[in-house]
């Protein structure tokens, strides 16, 4: 692909309108590049072809629409996030689920956004609208929005409840008995990462429950990142063994390095 900073913003948009239509998976790596490139370039005239975008009656144009207006003029502050979110609001109720997925991943970087709408969707037959959801209520701390990423940390596919559950544990302010009491839940979920996701924000509050969770995690080969930063979060004297096996099977390991660490001064605090 040609130098797309080269490129006239007509002739990126004309690009990136084929692109679209050219990708109905919408992962290539073309297809994402110039949505990055748009982002970079902001303007009026980038927004008002997205803003095309969205009201176009091929799904995929609505999906890119709603891709570029997401991001649009990050380096800026996001200056069409309000002129935006009546749009993306507006995607929400599209027949065609990647549409509405990719219009709350939009809300979710601009921060925006009807709760009780977006919030609503949490049943959606889409998992990946449902893990959209959950991304889309990251950082969100009103108590509806707790409350859903709650319900979604015990949706059927793990993915949903992943995103749901870091977003709990790790991008949420709150300390509720039912936050902590919905990570606890997940501590013996199937997939390790969600696990790991559980322990994580249950060591940010300093929640003892994570603790046996943590020493049988670190006992699995390899250990587990999520597992070895949440022992740096709320260290133990009972985690440095482990950590120290470890090390030694793997020296250059930094955030082990940083769990011997954090555990060896909470030990000699004691």
């Amino acid at each position: 692909m040609s130098d797309l900073a080269s490129l006239d913003t007509a002739t990126v948009l004309g690009r990136a309108e084929r692109l679209a239509q050219e990708d109905p998976q919408r992962e290539s790596e073309e297809r994402w590049s110039i949505v990055v490139e748009l982002h970079h370039r902001g303007g009026s005239p980038v927004y008002q072809a997205a803003k095309g975008w969205c009201d176009s009656p091929n799904s995929l144009l609505r999906c890119l629409g709603a891709d570029v207006l997401g991001q649009l003029g990050f380096s800026a502050g996001y200056p069409f996030a309000e002129a935006s979110t009546p749009t993306l609001m507006g995607l929400l109720s599209d027949p065609d689920p990647p549409v509405v997925e990719s219009a709350l991943v939009a809300l979710g970087h601009l921060k925006t956004g009807d709760l009780p709408t977006v919030c609503a969707l949490m049943s959606h037959a889409s998992a990946e609208v449902r893990h959209a959801v959950a991304f889309c209520l990251g950082g969100r701390d009103e108590e509806l929005a707790v409350q859903t990423l709650v319900r979604l940390s015990k949706d059927d596919e793990a993915r949903v409840r992943d995103w749901a559950t870091f977003a709990l544990g790790a991008l949420s302010t709150v300390d509720t008995s039912m936050l902590r009491d919905a990570l606890v839940e997940r501590l013996s979920d199937s997939d390790g990462d969600v696990r790991g996701e559980a322990m994580r924000g249950l060591a940010l509050r300093k929640d003892m429950r994570a603790a046996g969770a943590i020493l049988e995690e670190l006992q699995r080969p390899g250990g587990s990142d999520l597992a070895i930063n949440a022992a740096s979060e709320m260290p133990r004297n009972e985690f440095l063994p482990l950590l120290e096996a470890l090390l030694a099977s793997n020296p250059d390991a930094e955030n082990v390095s940083l769990a011997i660490a954090e555990c060896r001064r909470a030990t000699r605090a004691v």
